[in-house]
């Protein structure tokens, strides 16, 4: 959510306008800066498909599905 908040903020037309060039600049340190904050605790899954498949690796060796995918 935070990363949709910041390239929402970013591309709206209301807001300063910021350089296209420094688009990455911007986005790489958001990512970076929730990979700092939330990396540790939550295992920093901002790719689905990173995530996913621990998720079906762990009900493939047996545990519980419900708990896996909650």
């Amino acid at each position: 959510m935070i990363l949709l908040m910041v390239i929402l903020a970013a591309h709206d037309e209301r807001n300063m306008k910021i350089p296209t060039f420094l688009y990455g600049a911007l986005f790489g340190t958001t990512l970076l800066g929730i990979t700092f904050a939330l990396g540790l605790k939550v295992g920093d899954a901002l790719n689905p498909f990173r995530d996913i498949c621990a998720r079906l690796m762990a009900v493939t060796i047996g545990f519980d599905a419900d708990a896996v995918f909650r």
